[in-house]
């Protein structure tokens, strides 16, 4: 059975890892058909997850076989961090591109199954990491629904995003919105991910048509089913560049937007997810 592999790094939106704080996620596949297992490894300053395929189990994924491994890799993370809300998987590792590879008529390693209230659940050992000098490690926990990962993955590649000849307008708006959403992979600031997440979310609510303002809200609040109100909080603080704050008021709301930035863009992950899933799949 061909097996294809894909080692991820794992970025918690609201803490970005650093040389001084590192961060390990602990992922468990729920909901398990047996076509997905994970390896987790403490590495710094981001986790990385080896994530093993059986290929033969979905005839969807045999989809992935006709792109490049870069292509693979980038479409996967793309399902594993719009299917999780909190955080965002990316195929960079500070300093490079981690590996995917395809390996045919090879078994993934044995993992542990064990039935849950919730599904199957599957359990692989946890790789220890070397001895690294560090000020901090942020250790959480993450369960996956594989269902849900196998479900957005198809989504994307029915969408084409990698086949834009002849498509309209609404499509490559779509295409240019996961486009943006994937730069968000490569930003190591919190500033610059905020940046990123915002355009793609932009451009996916703005995907059939334009709109600026409270019309935006109303619109984006609409399609990611958040208030009117937090809508507006996320497009004023990504206009703070913008825009030269004239007044006292303007000053004063952006400075207590700034003192809610981990909630921010929490919340703007949450809607950009929301958005690009609303669009792939009407």
């Amino acid at each position: 059975m061909n097996t294809l592999i894909v080692k991820l790094a794992a970025v918690l939106v609201n803490y970005p890892a650093t040389p001084r704080l590192s961060t390990y996620i602990e992922l468990t596949i729920v909901n398990s058909k047996g076509i997905i297992s994970i390896e987790n490894k403490k590495e710094t300053p981001r986790s990385i997850h080896e994530f093993t395929f059986k290929l033969g189990k979905d005839d969807k994924l045999n989809e992935l076989l006709c792109l490049s491994k870069d292509e693979i890799a980038l479409i996967f993370a793309t399902a594993c961090s719009l299917a999780n809300e909190g955080v965002l998987f990316t195929p960079i590792q500070l300093g490079g591109y981690l590996d995917t590879s395809i390996e045919l008529d090879k078994e993934p390693a044995e993992a542990e199954i064990t039935d849950t209230p919730n599904g199957k659940r599957i359990t692989v050992k946890i790789t220890t990491f070397n001895k690294l000098k560090l000020e901090k490690l942020l250790m959480t926990t993450l369960n996956l629904d594989e269902s849900q990962i196998l479900d957005t993955l198809g989504k994307l590649l029915s969408y084409g995003k990698f086949n834009t000849p002849n498509r309209n307008r609404f499509e490559l708006n779509v295409i240019q919105a996961i486009n943006n959403y994937q730069d968000a992979f490569k930003t190591v600031s919190g500033s610059s991910r905020y940046n990123a997440l915002y355009i793609a979310f932009e451009k996916a609510v703005n995907a059939d048509g334009d709109r600026e303002g409270p019309d935006f809200d109303k619109r984006a609040s609409e399609i990611t089913e958040l208030p009117e109100n937090v809508m507006g909080d996320l497009r004023h603080f990504a206009d703070r560049g913008k825009h030269i704050q004239r007044n006292e008021k303007d000053i004063e709301m952006l400075k207590n937007l700034e003192k809610q930035f981990h909630s921010l863009i929490a919340l703007l992950k949450i809607a950009t997810d929301r958005a690009i899933l609303y669009r792939i799949q009407s």
